[in-house]
């Protein structure tokens, strides 16, 4: 082979090769980005988006001498823009890094947009690439921003801590709803379906998370908490672990607390023309936690079953106490049942879906709860 050539197919080589040593142009080093944990979504008097950002400090998340004090990783910037995107823009011009949503926690909506109604509101985030569908979505009950800016007691960033709380004691409290994340409310949003999301608000300067705000179409109709809340709960099988307390379930008792859970239920509904019923069979088990007098010794199989059919009777008085409120006031299908008909009768869905709140809101809905105490603890 000529000398020439040789050294022609050399350089092609050194050329070729150099191209694979090249760094990635657009690479953003990560002490030059923002990462946005938390935001939170406001209406103006304007009407106006006004978003909060909770934004990461690296090194304050990291430990150090203040790891101690709950909230103090993280700032709080609020902006506000015609758009979502507007108000993103601004951030730009108010930070020194570039914003990341990649690690973005917890989405806060402000009870005005809620009520306004969310379709355009989310459909601006469905498009948004960084958006996680993995984040989890709240109403905050008021001001989203004033929950934000609430110091967290324990973790180092509000949105941290709204993460995490649901996760780990949600299993142990009807009064926390399943968490929605964004990507179940977008699909429920677009086969518009009725929903839940958990309430955030201030209490004494205290975050709390409880309370379920329920969705029609898209729009925030009402909350559940206490008594209607603990019977959706049970209706749609979500309780994890629930404390029961029943009054004078046996002549020697004058109350007993169960632990109930291992939840499952079985919908059957039932179609006569163009009217739905249900049927909803519910079983749970658990276990004995106190009784009073603390005197009596729980062991006979009569007292047993005494204690269950009072479990039985208080559940069902909670189901119905939600049905009151789903059916007559809100005239709301949070339950999934439209979900469940849709899947089992299709032809009788696809005809009634654009009727189906006047549907269920007419339903007739039979519950069969039976309740198994599998534990009475030690007796002396």
């Amino acid at each position: 082979m000529p000398e020439g050539k040789k050294i022609k197919i050399i350089i092609l080589w050194l050329i070729l090769f150099s191209l694979c040593l090249c760094g990635c142009w657009d690479m953003i080093e990560l002490e030059e980005r923002a990462f946005i944990l938390g935001a939170g979504v406001d209406k103006t008097a304007e009407g106006m988006f006004s978003i909060t950002y909770q934004i990461a400090l690296p090194d304050k998340m990291s430990g150090g001498e203040d790891g101690g004090n709950g909230g103090d990783g993280t700032i709080n910037i609020t902006v506000e823009g015609e758009t979502l995107y507007d108000a993103r823009n601004k951030l730009i011009t108010m930070v020194d890094r570039v914003p990341n949503f990649e690690h973005l926690q917890v989405l806060l909506i402000g009870e005005e947009i809620a009520r306004d109604g969310l379709q355009e509101f989310v459909d601006i985030l469905a498009r948004n690439y960084q958006m996680r569908r993995r984040t989890k979505v709240f109403v905050a009950k008021g001001k989203a921003e004033e929950i934000l800016k609430t110091k967290a007691k324990i973790e180092k960033s509000t949105a941290l801590y709204l993460s995490m709380l649901p996760q780990n004691n949600g299993k142990i409290n009807e009064q926390i709803t399943a968490t929605v994340d964004l990507g179940t409310m977008i699909e429920n949003l677009r086969a518009d379906f009725d929903f839940m999301l958990g309430v955030v608000q201030l209490e004494e300067e205290e975050i709390s998370l409880s309370g379920a705000a329920v969705f029609n179409g898209g729009k925030l109709v009402g909350y559940l908490f206490g008594d209607s809340l603990a019977g959706a709960q049970w209706l749609k099988g979500d309780i994890k672990s629930s404390r029961v307390i029943v009054d004078k379930p046996t002549g020697e008792l004058n109350k007993a607390v169960c632990l109930m859970g291992n939840v499952k239920t079985k919908l059957i509904p039932f179609i006569n023309g163009n009217k739905i019923d249900f049927k909803l069979e519910l079983i749970t088990e658990g276990e004995l936690l106190e009784i009073y007098p603390a005197n009596q010794i729980i062991f006979t199989e009569e007292q047993i079953t005494g204690i269950e059919k009072a479990i039985e009777t208080k559940i069902i008085s909670l189901c119905r106490e939600s049905l009151r409120v789903l059916q007559e006031e809100m005239r709301t299908d949070v339950l999934m049942f439209e979900e469940h008909v849709r899947n089992k009768k299709y032809n009788f869905w696809e005809e009634n879906r654009q009727d189906w709140d006047r549907l269920f809101s007419q339903a007739q809905i039979d519950l069969e709860v039976r309740a198994r105490i599998r534990r009475v603890g030690l007796t002396r």
